[in-house]
């Protein structure tokens, strides 16, 4: 399959992989991905270059893999995070993936915006744009929502004030690992 720090090859993918810039967003884990379309799908590859320091804060990395086992555009993708000693969570802004042989134009974005946790496997189709209902990876979503409904939860502090949530406020208020407000959070 090739190793993603490869040159580009003609029939081939270009991977283009866009960190978040949220604190702690980087990873130092071993990424792997697998990719799909109609045509079958490609076996999981390692995606990490041994010489460069990928996937930090902000970054936008580019891995080329020859031969991928499937052709045209990409529709599906899994991405696993391995689990380890210098594993952890990865935050993932956008994957655009292109089939050399294809027009520019006609490259898969999957826009992620989200945490990808050690040790998961993440699944995203084209463009991100399934329905509830026609979701294919229903735990995943499942799963995702019931951990946002966790970090959310509403609280109030007495009758007659706004909810807020309880466990993002002291998120919201800190800014870079500075507390901005002079309020206590002990």
């Amino acid at each position: 399959m090739g190793n993603g720090c490869v040159r580009v090859s003609p029939d081939g993918y270009t991977i283009h992989i866009k960190t978040g810039d949220h604190k702690g967003s980087g990873t130092d884990s071993t990424v792997n991905l697998s990719m799909y379309n109609s045509s079958g799908s490609s076996p999981e590859v390692k995606i990490n270059c041994n010489w460069k320091d990928d996937f930090e804060k902000g970054s936008i990395d580019t891995f080329h893999l020859k031969s991928a086992g499937i052709t045209e555009a990409v529709e599906g993708i899994e991405i696993r995070l391995s689990e380890g000693a210098f594993s952890q969570n990865w935050f993932v802004e956008t994957i655009d993936i292109k089939f050399q042989d294809l027009p520019s134009d006609r490259s898969s974005v999957f826009p992620l915006h989200r945490w990808i946790k050690e040790g998961e496997t993440f699944c995203a189709v084209r463009n991100d744009s399934t329905l509830p209902q026609q979701e294919t990876n229903r735990k995943q979503r499942l799963d995702e929502l019931a951990r946002k409904k966790e970090t959310y939860q509403l609280e109030r502090k007495s009758n007659g004030d706004l909810a807020i949530a309880q466990h993002c406020l002291k998120e919201l208020i800190m800014n870079n690992g500075r507390n901005t407000t002079g309020m206590n959070w002990a």
